[in-house]
């Protein structure tokens, strides 16, 4: 990451107040998580990162960047139903810990379910996901998701 991008996270103001919660819980994705996809929102930029953590898919809120990326937080129904299944929301981890999350982003790669090319995150963060979460939970319970 350009030290300008970190320069910009670092002096820009922030939204929400800081939590240890997110902080901690977006430290759990970075260590342990997979980004399956990128949400689009109805304005068509990027608004989610769908991260796989085990047998389950997060949420992360990744628009409003830098001021309210990562507020949100919550956990995808298994049938494709957006319930609110909150983490987090209306918080927002550290500077250091929003670096390290888009830090983790560029390096992502991720395998398209509709086309099975590859795509790596930092190039395709713009483009938007075709796949409802379902066909996600079914790649898991396959076995192909890890």
């Amino acid at each position: 990451m350009k030290f300008s991008t970190k320069a910009y996270i670092w002096f820009n103001l922030k939204l929400y107040s800081y939590s240890d919660r997110a902080d901690k819980f977006i430290k759990y994705i970075i260590n342990e998580g997979k980004l399956v996809a990128i949400g689009d929102s109805l304005y068509g930029c990027p608004a989610h990162a769908f991260v796989q953590v085990g047998d389950k898919v997060f949420a992360v809120w990744i628009a409003n960047y830098p001021y309210a990326d990562l507020s949100d937080v919550y956990e995808v129904a298994r049938d494709g139903v957006f319930a609110e299944k909150y983490i987090y929301t209306r918080e927002r981890p550290s500077r250091k810990t929003q670096i390290a999350f888009w830090e983790w982003m560029e390096k992502q790669v991720y395998v398209s379910f509709s086309g099975g090319e590859v795509a790596v995150a930092s190039d395709n963060t713009h483009e938007s996901w075709d796949k409802k979460i379902r066909d996600i939970y079914k790649e898991i319970d396959n076995g192909n998701g890890d």
